[in-house]
């Protein structure tokens, strides 16, 4: 079969060339025009700079201000290097609902699409260029297509593919593109395509990994990646990466088991997408200036939590029939939608911070917005907190189905503390506070005795800061393991402030407010001492008296 493509490829252009000597095809510069191999393989209009060799092979004989449709199937056109072009709109090639057609060497310039192919199946597309334009783009069951040696540069997309399968690439270039690579689809089917790293975005190669598992993706293992795409897989774990100018970030189907940490994704049509896929956690990724930032499709009991979504044009999380997820902890601000649900039920959204206020769109969902104990915090929240425990007194309401009882009145914060007598398991704290509040961590005294702390004693710290004039709060909830007792202070600025302790379902934490007039301040709360732990500490501190200098609280040892 190749051998019979390259000589049919020969002829195409023995033949070009033999027409234009002879003159037997007038060559014209066609202005818009919208040209069609029909059915029955002839050329519409008749005029148009296209050779015709027995309605099988087809060849442009020159440069052609438009468009071209084809309607008949088991043909070849060459381009002969020739280009089409285009005024910036419209589609440079439709290959609709066509069989065995082979598109080569031919150029594109100023299309939306430069080639698009829907419900078309078994065609090549070979060694064609396409510049400032749109790409190729493959929809609606357009499968068994061979895409090859094409180079796109400066184009809005590269080469996108959405519900078709069992295509395969390869050593496409593309450079320079607004938004490079995408493939997407519903199905599993819709996902398996063979595409291997001969492909390149900006010269570094495309991943497209199936069937993979216990597999380490990071900039260690995998220094330049142009696209990842992850399908069909388990215990993938992903992290520390850059993603940039993609049509869809990073792709996740069908895969179990797996986590997405530490990502960075920006300027991408959807940052990260799930279809089909259970029981992940997508954690402390920074996705920015995007249509959508999270789509989870399909999904089930995958943990999303603790990430910053901003400039989200239509939405920062989406759920498409997805049920038994927990996003919680997350950041969203400036996003058309923050939160965009379609039949999707039995999800917990609680402990993140919508920051600025963005539409809500639920259709056909019922969700659980709070934890019984503590909501969301949402910025055009309007009620009040008349009894100072950081809760709103009224619950915010999405829809008839959909309510947050817990609101809270501010962000919510979470943190991770390793006591030194927990067997250096981490323990966490979580603020509700109108303060910035930065800085929490585990610390030990190490200078002379004051009132509530003695050399070698263990101390929470963190520090609150808000506009003069206006008065802060925060609510505060950790283990009493932390405290390693029941007795407890709060220190702000070294001074003891009135402080309640809140009831909570769960005896193991406590939960407690306390209010300050606002500027910069450092919060200290004492943790009782441990026998098992003081002895070594105090010997850590006097060794520590030798070497160290007085910082102006005292004398610290971070843990």
């Amino acid at each position: 079969m190749q051998r019979r493509r390259a000589l049919v490829f020969v002829l195409v252009f023995v033949f070009s060339s033999m027409l234009a000597l002879s003159g037997r095809v007038q060559i014209s510069e066609a202005s818009g025009l919208i040209i069609y191999i029909r059915a029955n393989g002839s050329i519409d209009p008749p005029v148009a700079p296209i050779s015709n060799l027995n309605n099988s092979i087809y060849a442009l004989m020159d440069d052609i201000n438009g468009s071209l449709v084809v309607e008949r199937d088991n043909i070849i056109i060459g381009g002969g290097n020739y280009t089409l072009m285009g005024s910036g709109t419209g589609i440079g090639m439709d290959v609709t609902t066509r069989v065995n057609v082979t598109l080569q060497y031919v150029g594109f310039r100023g299309f939306s699409v430069a080639i698009y192919m829907s419900f078309s199946s078994s065609c090549y597309i070979l060694n064609n260029t396409i510049t400032d334009s749109g790409g190729i783009e493959l929809f609606h069951d357009s499968n068994n297509n061979i895409i090859v040696g094409n180079v796109l540069t400066n184009c809005s997309m590269g080469i996108s593919m959405s519900e078709c399968s069992n295509n395969r690439l390869r050593d496409n270039r593309l450079v320079n593109n607004f938004y490079a690579f995408g493939a997407s689809g519903v199905t599993l089917d819709h996902n398996i395509h063979d595409i291997d790293t001969s492909n390149t975005i900006d010269g570094k190669p495309i991943y497209y990994l199936i069937n993979r598992s216990n597999l380490e993706i990071n900039p260690n293992t995998f220094p330049d990646i142009g696209y990842l795409g992850i399908i069909n897989s388990t215990n993938i774990i992903i992290s520390n990466l850059t993603i940039l100018r993609q049509g869809l970030g990073l792709q996740v189907s069908y895969t179990e088991g797996s986590k997405i940490e530490n990502v960075t994704i920006s300027d991408t049509d959807e940052c990260i997408d799930l279809y089909g896929s259970a029981n992940n956690t997508i954690a402390g990724n920074n996705l920015t200036n995007c249509m959508f930032g999270l789509g989870l499709i399909n999904s089930t009991q995958n943990n999303v939590t603790s990430n910053v979504i901003s400039g989200a044009v239509v939405a920062a999380i989406a759920l498409r029939n997805s049920t038994g997820n927990r996003i919680t902890e997350s950041l969203v601000s400036n996003c058309g939608r923050c939160l965009d649900l379609m039949d999707s039920s039995g999800n917990v959204i609680e402990h993140n911070n919508f920051v600025s206020y963005s539409e809500i769109y639920i259709q056909n969902s019922a969700n659980a917005w709070d934890n019984g104990i503590e909501g969301n915090y949402w910025a055009n929240y309007t009620g009040v907190d008349s009894n100072e425990d950081g809760i709103g007194d009224i619950p915010y309401s999405l829809d008839v189905n959909n309510s947050d009882r817990y609101p809270l009145m501010s962000m919510f914060h979470s943190f991770v503390i390793v006591p030194p007598y927990s067997g250096n398991e981490a323990q966490f704290v979580s603020v509700i506070s109108n303060s910035t509040v930065s800085g929490l961590g585990l610390y030990f005294w190490l200078s002379s005795p004051k009132e509530y702390l003695q050399p070698g004693q263990a101390y929470v710290m963190f520090f609150a800061t808000g506009e003069n004039g206006t008065v802060g709060f925060c609510r505060l909830t950790m283990p009493r393991t932390v405290l390693n007792g029941t007795q407890y202070v709060v220190l702000v600025d070294m001074k003891p402030v009135n402080v309640t302790e809140l009831p909570i379902p769960l005896s193991s934490n406590v939960c407690m407010y306390f209010a300050y007039d606002h500027s910069s301040h450092e919060v200290i709360i004492p943790i009782k001492e441990n026998p098992a732990v003081f002895v070594p500490l105090m010997m850590a501190v006097a060794l520590a008296i030798l070497v160290k200098k007085k910082t102006p609280s005292g004398w610290r040892l971070a843990r």
